[in-house]
């Protein structure tokens, strides 16, 4: 009896486990792919419209820098976006004014070098002829001075008289060294607003 029990037993599990596969084997027949779903149309003659969406970038064939040779704010476009333009063709208006004034202040500063050019070498021919007029003087001082020197000798003049002549001889040399100290200077100004 115990080997029947044991048998039976044996054929129920034999059988439930024939179940679960039979049960298996018929849900995954159920779930088989249905395949692709398609719309179905009669056969006539008709325009096909395809249509691609894609996404990417657009690059021009040539592609052109435009740029401008001086900055500033623009206070006229001659063409919008999209225009076609040719080389050279005036595209937009800089405003002038800043540019103008800069002009203007260049031009009044050439004017004022100018002008003290001019009066550097009006001082230097100023300078050369204070020095001319104080050669002659000097020229005719030492000559003065020689024959006070000689009179002197000869005990005509006084002392104070001679010492006189030979403090204007000095001085008249002192303003010889000034008045080419002078020139000297107003050349050297002349050079350094020439190199400026």
């Amino acid at each position: 009896m115990n080997q029947m029990k044991s048998n039976r037993k044996i054929y129920w599990w034999l059988g439930g486990i024939l179940l679960v596969l039979i049960a298996a084997v018929l849900i995954k027949g159920k779930s088989k792919p249905k395949g692709e779903e398609v719309e179905l149309a009669r056969v006539e003659r008709r325009t096909i419209q395809e249509k691609v969406s894609a996404s990417g970038r657009v690059y021009p064939r040539t592609e052109v820098k435009v740029s401008s040779d001086v900055s500033g704010e623009v206070v006229e476009l001659y063409v919008e976006e999209g225009d076609t333009v040719k080389a050279g063709q005036l595209l937009a208006k800089i405003d002038p004014e800043a540019y103008v004034s800069a002009v203007e202040r260049g031009a009044a500063s050439v004017n004022t070098a100018k002008a003290q050019s001019a009066n550097a070498r009006s001082a230097i021919e100023q300078a050369r002829a204070q020095k001319e007029q104080i050669e002659a003087q000097l020229a005719n001082q030492r000559d003065l001075h020689r024959r006070n020197e000689e009179l002197r000798k000869e005990k005509v003049i006084s002392e104070v008289e001679f010492e006189q002549s030979l403090a204007t001889l000095r001085g008249l040399e002192a303003n010889m060294r000034a008045a080419e100290a002078s020139i000297r200077s107003a050349q050297e100004s002349t050079r350094g607003r020439n190199s400026v």
